[in-house]
């Protein structure tokens, strides 16, 4: 008998600890993703941030952004929207946009009047003092110098960045700018060379105005494509909009960003037909708010003529789906 009550009270002590871990897990896994208002309050807080520096306007500035980039700004080379010579502190906004979940996220993708391009890396920087834009004087320009991290693509030129026909998912249309001779305007790509492994380690910025500056080209594709569709839907929940989802095709080669288009909807899905060069491996992205719960997923493929591929959208965290989008390109 006193061995049964023994059993008996460590069966129930079990018991116990069982309920006690199912009762204590319950509100971590409910709790584990977090809800959000709107998609755009998900962009906001996937956004690349702005940096801030000061500097002496009569010296100048050197100082290291968070992804590497160094920015140069001249010696009294500042002057006031009047044109009169800034003195005193000087603060310097910069920002960052290397990899593809980067520009995704904060709205800055790589298009030029509605044609993808290869971004070499896009930067933002702006000048102010005490609240008032400062300019860069006639005959000044500052440097960015872009980091390559090993990429060896070539050909990139100078595009600048102006307010995006849409601002809500692009707000920058990258553009070529008037640099002839009769402009007076300075901006190019000189790339950097290092001397010990005599590789481009960096692509040098230059520009006489402080805007968006991106080193790109136009992303051309081969003659051979292939056409496939791709379906997107989710686990257990509709798609009835295409308002709250974004899709994107990434090239596995090369850093650029392509919008999927040409989409159907049905009560439960959303299926895209896509074209994309013969033989080349595709990373298809898709994200949608869903019952103000992020939902995410990627498939990677090299696609047939024809075929129809199928991408289920589950419930993630962001911020890590956000780094597997960046981890796809160096």
């Amino acid at each position: 008998m006193k061995k049964i009550a023994l059993y008996a009270a460590v069966a129930a002590l079990c018991g116990a600890a069982l309920s006690c871990n199912k009762k204590d897990n319950n509100p971590v896994v409910n709790q584990y993703y977090k809800s959000y208002p709107t998609l755009d309050s998900v962009f906001g807080l996937l956004s690349v941030k702005s940096q801030f520096f000061n500097i002496d306007a009569a010296t100048g500035g050197s100082f290291y952004g968070a992804k590497g980039t160094r920015f140069i700004i001249s010696p009294n080379s500042l002057q006031d929207g009047a044109g009169a010579s800034v003195t005193g502190q000087v603060q310097i906004e910069v920002a960052e946009y290397m990899k593809r979940g980067d520009m995704i996220f904060s709205g800055v993708l790589p298009y030029s009047d509605g044609e993808p391009l290869v971004s070499g890396g896009e930067i933002y920087i702006n000048a102010s003092q005490s609240g008032q834009p400062v300019y860069l004087k006639p005959g000044f320009t500052f440097r960015a110098n872009v980091p390559r991290n090993g990429d060896t693509t070539k050909g990139f030129v100078f595009f600048a960045g102006r307010q995006g026909p849409n601002a809500v998912e692009n707000k920058v249309n990258w553009g070529l700018p008037n640099t002839d001779t009769a402009s007076g305007r300075v901006a190019y790509i000189a790339p950097i060379v290092n001397p010990l492994t005599r590789l481009e380690d960096s692509l040098g910025i230059v520009s006489d105005s402080f805007q968006y500056c991106n080193p790109d080209f136009y992303y051309r594709t081969p003659t051979d494509l292939v056409t496939y569709e791709m379906t997107i839907s989710t686990s257990g929940k509709y798609l009835t909009s295409q308002r709250n989802m974004r899709a994107f095709m990434l090239d596995d080669k090369v850093n650029t960003v392509i919008t999927t288009k040409n989409a159907t909807t049905s009560d439960a899905n959303v299926t895209f037909s896509c074209t994309s060069p013969l033989n080349y491996k595709i990373n298809h992205v898709a994200f949608a708010l869903i019952d103000n719960h992020f939902y995410g997923g990627i498939l990677t493929f090299t696609p047939i003529a024809g075929a129809k591929y199928s991408l289920t959208l589950t419930e993630v965290d962001p911020v890590a789906f956000k780094g597997q989008i960046n981890a796809f390109y160096k």
